[in-house]
């Protein structure tokens, strides 16, 4: 069972076709796994301006305590569309033969906007700054998931002066312990993602080092994931879901705000304004996927053993939503 689920959204009806299939489809439901960070604003932008409903679809968010949860309930026609990022758990179980495939792309590192994942070291460990990526051999150096985009930076990071994870002592912690921990002193260095504040500001110690998108700009690694139910028993559903996720991602991108902006800014203690303000360039406008980002993001699975066998990205995606969305919108959407 899913921890918590929250009705977001009433669908009101479809575009077209006769009564009886409008009210058909005022009755499908579009169960969606959304993390709560800025990074969710262009889909509860599109919610909140109503594109769902547009699309004669009825959005429930689904809010999961353990988010490597999502992959079997996708699989299993329990959870419609997943957004988050590319992982071994969800490379391993599509080759396995799991019916859950990426469908549209999302986050990517770009400098000065969202770093993707950035490295920052404790001044009182290194005081006379971090000038050579090799004084962290033997440091005690925190990661927020060994497998996932952090650790993947880190590994980038470490490469380019020769070292690996084996030439530090590497902790892998949640996002709230590794700050805890980092800002007290326990760990030397971090790698981490935090796309709502930067550590710099938090403390006269931290020292903002290089990031993902210094060494690998534009490197994509978060998409919109579907599952079964939406690849095979109601892909025109998916294709106008996507298509009005897309025109959320548009409009958050050319400056429009969403509410939850506001309402997250506050709730975690952010300033509302520098929020507002903040680049929103990381976020693709047309939903492509960058096969490049992808492989060498397989590829570093494989040689690390977290994925026994080499993929193709292709095996991992399913194009048939994207063209559906852009027809869609064509047919919907203002000009």
């Amino acid at each position: 069972m899913l921890e918590r689920r929250a009705v977001l959204s009433l669908a009101v009806a479809s575009l077209a076709g006769c009564s009886s299939r409008a009210g058909r489809e005022a009755e499908r439901r579009i169960r969606v796994s959304v993390y709560p960070s800025l990074s969710a604003c262009p889909f509860h932008l599109a919610l909140e301006q109503g594109y769902f409903r547009k699309a004669g679809r009825r959005v429930e968010v689904e809010q999961l305590a353990d988010s490597t949860r999502f992959l079997p309930l996708l699989a299993r026609g329990q959870l419609d569309v997943s957004f988050g990022a590319l992982s071994p758990a969800l490379i391993n179980a599509v080759l396995k033969g799991a019916r859950i495939r990426i469908v549209a792309g999302r986050q990517r590192a770009v400098a000065g906007c969202n770093d993707g994942a950035v490295l920052y070291a404790d001044r009182r460990a290194f005081p006379g700054g971090l000038r050579d990526l090799r004084q962290l051999k033997g440091k005690r150096v925190g990661v927020t998931g060994r497998t996932n985009v952090t650790g993947f930076a880190l590994d980038v990071i470490l490469s380019r002066v020769g070292l690996s994870a084996a030439d530090i002592e590497l902790k892998s912690l949640s996002h709230a312990e590794a700050a805890a921990a980092f800002l007290g002193g326990k760990l030397d260095a971090i790698a981490a993602t935090y796309l709502d504040r930067d550590l710099e500001g938090l403390s006269p110690n931290v020292i903002r080092s290089i990031g993902l998108a210094d060494v690998l700009p534009n490197h994509q690694y978060a998409y919109v994931v579907y599952g079964v139910s939406m690849l095979d028993v109601d892909p025109d559903a998916g294709a106008r879901f996507l298509g009005a996720y897309l025109r959320g991602v548009r409009e958050f991108v050319a400056g429009k705000t969403p509410r939850f902006l506001e309402e997250y800014a506050k709730s975690n203690r952010l300033d509302p304004q520098r929020s507002r303000e903040a680049c929103r360039a990381y976020q693709p406008i047309d939903g492509e996927i960058d096969v490049q980002s992808m492989q060498l993001y397989i590829d570093w699975c494989v040689r690390n053993g977290y994925c026994p066998v080499p993929a193709a990205p292709e095996a991992l995606i399913d194009r048939r939503f994207l063209e559906g969305a852009r027809e869609w919108a064509r047919q919907v959407e203002p000009g």
